[in-house]
């Protein structure tokens, strides 16, 4: 035909002159472009008075083989089945493109020309639904002939890598161009299409005998290791032992064992000797650090329970580990630190009386001399209960010391004023007697933290700050708060 380019027109295939009939969609077989047709027009653009009537393909025909043909009367006269669902219906239509022989590569104008005179071509009602399923066929014939396409170039590749396998004089140093001529005869090679894949795959299998004997040398050198390592292991070496010391202790039948002999390196033997050396000292670092953690842990749980019992008035300032030894030995605290031996048990317990008694005497001293210098008589008729004392103690403190008079009241670890309480009772709360506690307690720091060198004046003595007092003044607070503060 001579058509005309956008919407020009064109005499029709139909014999042209005849008479003017209503508009029809056909397809170009050569090059399977839709165009319209009135039996005397014919155009590229859809007319405006054109009418889809359903956009039934029934109306669309191949140039060359359009109505017609005797097969369209042929179709046109069959009756269209029906289809119980619509899935039964597609898969008469997927059914008919499979008869006619439609792969991936089929062309829609193509299955129009071979199927269109089916009576299952009516089994979808629009254009629409056909090319639908047409594109879903054809993918997934792709899919299939890929999957194909891929199961037989794995097979020849296979086959490829066994014949290579089965062909002698091949090594880590072969050519394809050596071996090509021998390859040659057998069919698994012309199986394999194209040359350079043959080649590819020729270097590829050299490479997984590289790769082949590098795992096996591995395995063997691993082998080789373990089996010195073992050898190592039943002798008895020490995180301290030499090479050198180590092997003048081998009698003559361990130096020919062969887990010994194997490793022919000296060089290697003696790395591997310190390596082992090494391990065994990280190793047993490892443990003494994780002893010093348990020991840290039980000891603060033992020193925890030690100040719950000072707290509750079962241990003193007077308290010997002879005295309260049983007592305390059914606490789960001194099961677990009782493994660590009881000289270190004994240590733990010594070292808390220790900060028991200095922080007892310090709390103490705060206490008398708050007191003291606010004149106020130290006697059980000023007083008659603990509770009493306490607000006592409050009241006298002020703002200036009472953050500092509430941490004595609220000490975890020794109820210092409870004590100090319990002894003005047992005193008949002598203030003289109190003062010379007190003093004797300042005598004993001074001679436990005495400056060697230092001279005081007759009457004087040096307090810890270095301040100089008169001899039988008490300390300033000052210098209660110091000690205090170094306590804490």
């Amino acid at each position: 035909k001579n058509k005309s380019g956008g919407g020009g027109t064109a005499n029709g295939g139909n014999g042209g002159g005849t008479g003017k009939q209503k508009w029809k969609v056909y397809v170009e077989a050569k090059s399977g472009k839709e165009y319209y047709s009135d039996g005397a027009t014919s155009v590229w653009e859809k007319p405006a008075d054109f009418i889809d009537d359903n956009d039934d393909d029934d109306d669309v025909s191949v140039a060359g083989n359009v109505a017609s043909d005797g097969n369209d009367a042929d179709c046109a006269a069959q009756k269209p089945l029906e289809y119980a669902t619509k899935e039964e219906a597609i898969e008469a239509f997927k059914s008919l493109l499979r008869d006619k022989g439609v792969v991936s590569s089929t062309k829609w104008p193509e299955c129009v020309k071979f199927c269109s005179n089916d009576v299952r071509w009516q089994a979808c009602s629009t254009k629409s639904e056909r090319r639908q399923i047409f594109a879903e066929y054809q993918n997934k014939c792709m899919n299939e002939e890929r999957e194909q396409k891929r199961i037989q170039t794995k097979k020849a590749r296979d086959d490829y890598n066994k014949l290579l396998s089965e062909t002698s004089g091949i090594d880590l140093h072969s050519r394809f161009s050596d071996h090509r001529t021998k390859l040659s005869a057998d069919d698994r090679f012309s199986a394999v299409e194209k040359e350079h894949l043959r080649e590819e795959y020729f270097y590829d299998y050299i490479d997984d005998l590289q790769k082949r004997e590098e795992r096996q040398r591995r395995v063997a050198q691993q082998n080789m290791y373990n089996g010195f390592i073992e050898f190592l292991k039943e002798k008895n070496i020490t995180s301290s032992s030499t090479w050198r010391s180590f092997y003048d202790s081998l009698d003559i039948e361990d130096r020919s064992d062969s887990r010994l002999t194997t490793m022919t390196s000296e060089h290697e033997r003696q790395r591997t000797f310190a390596d082992f050396v090494a391990d065994m000292r990280r190793e047993e670092d490892g443990k003494r650090r994780e002893l010093k953690r348990t020991e840290n842990a039980d000891k603060e749980n033992f020193r925890d329970f030690l100040s719950r019992r000072s707290k509750d008035g079962l241990l003193s300032t007077t308290s010997t580990w002879e005295i309260v030894k049983d007592e305390i030995m059914v606490d789960q605290s001194y099961t677990q630190i009782a493994k660590h031996g009881e000289r270190f048990t004994r240590d733990v317990f010594d070292d808390f009386m220790k900060d028991l008694v200095y922080t007892y005497r310090h709390d103490k001293a705060f206490i008398v001399h708050l007191l003291s210098t606010n004149k106020i008589d130290l006697v059980p008729s000023a007083c008659s209960t603990y509770d009493d004392f306490v607000q006592l103690l409050l009241s006298t403190a002020g703002k200036t010391f009472e953050s500092e008079c509430k941490k004595v009241l609220q000490r975890e670890s020794i109820a210092s004023a409870k004590i100090f309480f319990e002894e003005i009772l047992v005193t008949d709360g002598s203030a003289s007697l109190l003062e010379t506690t007190l003093s004797k307690d300042t005598e004993k720091d001074d001679n436990d933290s005495s400056d060697d060198g230092e001279i005081s004046e007759d009457g004087e003595v040096c307090s810890e700050d270095g301040e100089i007092q008169e001899e039988g003044e008490l300390p300033s607070i000052h210098t209660v708060l110091k000690k205090r503060r170094l306590l804490k």
